[in-house]
């Protein structure tokens, strides 16, 4: 199946996007899989088929991202999956693009100035890969409005959560409240009235503990995951909590969904590398919500073309960067075909011309 197939078939699925606009999103998304140097406007009208006026009007114009990848989400992905939010920093170094300000950099460690968007990610349980739903960009009056980046974020777990056990003796007799609370968690040392083991790593230096507990930042009770990480002479090493707000999900399950989060991680982290997440041009909002889109949908599609389609017994490792070498050489050879009046698809120039689709390819 080519992407124009693909993408034609999803996008029909998508209200308020015409037979033109269904071409151009195709183009663009081979494009953003084909293009060498930086994805911008001047570059997408020097490699792609329209002047550069066309792909500034119409990456103003709004498309809804989310109906289009949760169409391809629910038609490839498992039904075993989770939805991750995470924010990513952009680097920006302009004065007049909206949304400009210092945000948080995981890779350098500090705040940076620059852009921010928040992007939601599908995590395949089963295949351990993620695909784009939607991504939003953290604007600073969307923030101030919320009253804070956390309200702004929504629940996030709290690094320093006070946990509760809950109180399991006697009830006392006469008036007053219940016990209801048994003392405050050491995550360090744990008390086996309350953990039980759930899960064990394969190399036996993780081990996993759950038990229901009262998370005082929530103010409500949840499964909680606490794993011990040991060193080779078995002695703790390092702590990580894990915790889920309902109660009836296994630990298991819990320490396994959010091992699979770190999917969200590659997810963004092709789309800065390979499809040109940080290298839009446009000052308008609508633009840029676009491009961001755009560039992470790109990976999403790429995936479904070239792994998901794959039988599971034949699938090696995802490689953003074998892909982008052959659209590259396959727009290439478009050209030099077109322009010497060649015909690729006659008996004769088959071999050669798959010889030179593959041409580079780590893994041809």
């Amino acid at each position: 199946m080519s992407i124009e197939i693909l993408t034609d078939a999803i996008l029909r699925k998508v209200s308020d996007v015409g037979k033109w606009q269904r071409d151009f999103l195709c183009h663009l998304f081979r494009l953003a899989l084909s293009f060498r140097g930086r994805l911008n406007f001047l570059n997408m009208a020097r490699q792609g088929c329209y002047n550069e006026l066309t792909y500034r009007k119409n990456f103003a114009r709004c498309v809804d991202w989310l109906v289009f990848n949760v169409a391809l989400i629910t038609k490839y992905m498992l039904p075993e999956r989770i939805v991750v939010f995470d924010p990513s920093y952009l680097s920006k170094s302009e004065k007049h693009t909206p949304g400009l300000d210092r945000y948080w950099s995981g890779c350098a460690r500090k705040a940076k100035w620059g852009l921010e968007i928040g992007g939601f990610s599908a995590v395949d349980i089963v295949n351990h890969t993620a695909l784009h739903p939607v991504a939003e960009q953290t604007l600073p009056a969307r923030v101030e409005k919320s009253g804070s980046l956390l309200a702004y974020y929504g629940d996030l777990v709290c690094e320093k959560a006070i946990l509760r056990y809950p109180y399991l003796g006697p009830r006392k007799s006469g008036r007053g409240r219940p016990t209801t609370f048994a003392g405050k968690v050491n995550v360090g040392q744990l008390d086996e009235q309350y953990f039980t083991p759930c899960a064990l790593s394969d190399d036996d230096t993780a081990k996993a503990f759950e038990a229901k507990v009262y998370v005082n930042a929530w103010k409500q009770w949840a499964k909680v995951v606490v794993a011990h990480y040991y060193d080779d002479k078995q002695k703790l090493k390092s702590v990580k909590m894990y915790a889920c707000s309902l109660t009836t999900v296994s630990g298991a399950e819990v320490w396994l969904y959010y091992q699979s989060r770190f999917q969200s991680e590659f997810l963004f982290r092709d789309a800065k590398q390979h499809t040109g997440l940080e290298h839009c041009q446009s000052r308008q909002q609508k633009s840029l919500h676009f491009h961001f889109n755009l560039s992470l949908s790109a990976v999403s599609i790429a995936k479904v073309l070239h792994w998901f389609r794959l039988p599971a017994d034949q699938r090696g490792p995802f490689s953003m960067t074998d892909i982008k070498t052959q659209y590259f050489n396959e727009l290439l050879l478009e050209r030099f075909f077109a322009a010497y009046g060649i015909e690729p698809h006659n008996a004769k120039n088959i071999p050669a011309y798959k010889t030179l689709f593959d041409f580079g390819k780590i893994a041809a």
